[in-house]
């Protein structure tokens, strides 16, 4: 079966469970922890995939966003969550301005 993002600027996200630590350019530490300070409101994803229209998400970004507002599709291999851009709460990248995961 193949997937294809046919609204504008929305991305593919897979939950990141794993943990992280970085700086900002700021030299402020990034943990996740100080993201998920309420585990029902907000969560963490890797962005898999990207419609061509999306400004400012990048593949492979780390993304912030309210836990609830992924739409899941179920799928064969598993589970499939699509996020808009206007739903992500912040990007994370590394201080060079490189996507989070290499």
């Amino acid at each position: 079966m193949i997937y294809t993002l046919s609204h504008p600027r929305s991305m593919f996200i897979e939950l990141n469970e794993s943990t992280y630590e970085g700086f900002t350019e700021s030299g402020i530490q990034i943990l996740k922890k100080d993201f998920i300070v309420n585990p029902t409101w907000k969560n963490t994803a890797r962005v898999i995939m990207i419609h061509p229209t999306c400004r400012d998400v990048k593949m492979n970004d780390l993304v912030v966003f309210k836990k609830h507002t992924a739409k899941r599709l179920g799928a064969v291999d598993g589970e499939l969550l699509i996020l808009l851009e206007h739903q992500i709460l912040g990007i994370i990248r590394k201080s060079n301005g490189k996507e989070f995961f290499n």
